[in-house]
């Protein structure tokens, strides 16, 4: 299921990009981008509760 993300998933979403890109540079970037308010939508992709994308 595509989904609207929540603050309660941010975390579990940076550790997911984190383990796609191999290090904490991009989640960094995402982390950045939330907090200016650049980020004008924010999905990921759920099945079974758990967050894949």
């Amino acid at each position: 299921m595509i989904r609207e993300t929540k603050e309660s998933d941010l975390e579990e979403v940076f550790n997911l990009i984190h383990a796609a890109f191999g290090n904490r540079s991009e989640s960094d970037l995402v982390k950045q981008l939330i907090s200016d308010g650049d980020v004008l939508i924010n999905l990921l992709v759920e099945s079974s509760d758990t967050i894949i994308g």
